[in-house]
């Protein structure tokens, strides 16, 4: 399917069409089948005569044949699985290279057709969702959270990451309401999964400790015109963030960049803004805050180590360099 197609990537066709097959009753069948022939083997010996051994063949057939295609069906399902868990690292390997319209080729294949197992329709599925924001398909990619988050059971850490994408796409997508609602019930999440780690459950990251939601809260507040509490937030989460998130504490600096220069705090911004450039590249922060753009105007990001040199002016009329 082209990648232009109004089916490419369609949400409800890919979660439809991605459903696991229910496991065919053919081991029933075989059993029903083979309690039968006991049932008339018991019966013909009683009996005696060719028609008992006749059965006793057909039982001994039977069974053979069900070790054989037993093993066969194994196999194949072995390798399928194996096929389909490659494709997974194949997406995995794409999006980690920002390979992103072949990362998104990839998910509409394994997606278009039904999967081996529920656990790699949940990761395909979790894929699906972070390439439709790259794509600002941010609508689409709620419908999948929110499908991930109701038809399965999944464990707290990955819900909260669930939760935690949905919420930036109600961000990135201006439903600052159910954006604010969705922060409120993972800051309560957080608390309650503070309190029960304090009880001896198992250690989840503490109120204080969740990078993911002082990233979302720093987003909020300067997407709704709260520089301050921003500010604040990046002041106490900065720490946890670099030990959590490593380079990604970019994304802090640059929107603690965007909330100084709110405030008119040219010299804090400026720093800020430096500090953020440094750890990534501005067009990946531009593209994930869209507001930070405006800083690229104001102030000068620091120069990437990897950038090429630019090459001099050619003057082709002379054939030597300008």
């Amino acid at each position: 399917m082209e990648a232009d197609s109004p089916q490419f990537l369609h949400v409800p066709t890919l979660l439809e069409h991605s459903v696991p097959r229910p496991s065919r009753p053919w081991v029933w069948y075989f059993g029903a089948g083979l309690l039968l022939l006991l049932i008339l083997s018991g019966l013909t010996h009683a009996q005696g005569g060719a028609v008992a051994k006749a059965v006793d063949v057909l039982i001994a057939l039977l069974i053979g044949g069900f070790l054989v295609l037993a093993t066969w069906f194994s196999s194949q399902l072995a390798r399928n699985v194996a096929v389909e868990h490659g494709k997974i690292d194949g997406i995995s390997e794409l999006i980690t290279l920002r390979r992103w319209q072949e990362a998104a080729v990839a998910v509409q294949d394994v997606l278009s057709q039904p999967m081996r197992s529920p656990g790699a329709r949940v990761q395909t599925l979790i894929y699906f969702a972070g390439i439709l924001g790259r794509y600002h398909r941010f609508e689409e990619a709620i419908e999948v959270y929110d499908y991930l988050l109701s038809e399965y059971s999944l464990d707290e850490r990955s819900q909260q990451a669930m939760k935690l994408g949905r919420a930036m796409s109600f961000l990135r997508n201006d439903q600052l309401f159910d954006a604010d609602r969705a922060i409120s019930d993972l800051r309560r999440s957080a608390r309650r999964n503070s309190v029960d780690d304090s009880e001896g459950a198992a250690p989840m990251p503490q109120f204080s400790e969740s990078a993911g939601l002082a990233l979302l809260e720093m987003y909020r507040d300067v997407k709704t015109g709260h520089p301050e509490e921003a500010i604040q937030v990046f002041q106490v989460s900065k720490d946890d963030i670099r030990r959590q998130f490593g380079h990604r504490v970019a994304d802090a600096y640059a929107l603690a960049a965007k909330a100084y220069d709110l405030l008119n705090r040219d010299e804090d911004a400026r720093q800020a803004f430096a500090d953020a450039t440094a750890l990534s590249p501005l067009d990946e922060l531009t593209r994930r805050y869209p507001e930070v753009q405006s800083l690229a105007v104001k102030y000068t990001p620091t120069p990437s180590p990897y950038a090429q040199p630019t090459p001099p002016p050619v003057d082709l009329s002379r054939g030597v360099l300008a």
